[in-house]
């Protein structure tokens, strides 16, 4: 019976000592994967400071687009010379004062008269409705407009128009 007790007792004992090494090789391991973390976190704190730093670029699309802007309609005139409305778009190119025209209204042209909805156009021009627009989110916003009084006064969206669609627009089928 002696023998029965040491043996559990020493059982006992090797598995205290087995958990106590696992639980200290775990602990050792949470320790360097915090110190592992905290430097990581330290590089990445250190890194978004200096690009705070920097001036960052706003792309041409986001609502943080500063640079004046203007409003476009684009157009198309038939055989009666009667004129349609294809799309309206915005741009914030800076040469659109330039006789060329502006490159965003001029390359939609050339990709408009391509389209198949088209064909029956005799010509298919653009006019600036609007220019001067402080930012991209107020040409946004004057863009919906324009869009949304078209819808109310055809009860359709203009022949191309992806967006913005109007407000309160029921699709078309």
């Amino acid at each position: 019976m002696n023998k029965t007790i040491n043996i559990k007792f020493i059982v006992a004992v090797i598995l205290a000592v087995a958990i106590s090494i696992f639980v200290f090789l775990n602990l050792k391991t949470l320790e360097l994967t915090h110190d592992i973390f905290d430097s990581v976190k330290n590089l990445v704190d250190s890194k978004s400071e200096s690009k705070a730093k920097t001036k960052t670029k706003v792309h041409g699309n986001s609502n943080k687009n500063m640079k004046p802007h203007i409003v476009y309609e684009i157009y198309g005139i038939d055989d009666w010379e009667a004129k349609t409305t294809i799309k309206y778009g915005i741009s914030s190119q800076k040469d659109y004062k330039r006789k060329q025209g502006n490159p965003r209204p001029n390359l939609q042209l050339k990709l408009i008269s391509q389209n198949h909805f088209c064909e029956h156009f005799n010509k298919i021009e653009y006019i600036i409705l609007d220019e001067k627009i402080p930012n991209r989110k107020a040409a946004k916003i004057l863009e919906q407009k324009y869009v949304t009084e078209y819808y109310l006064k055809y009860k359709r969206k203009p022949l191309l128009q992806e967006l913005p669609l109007p407000e309160n627009y029921i699709f078309d089928f």
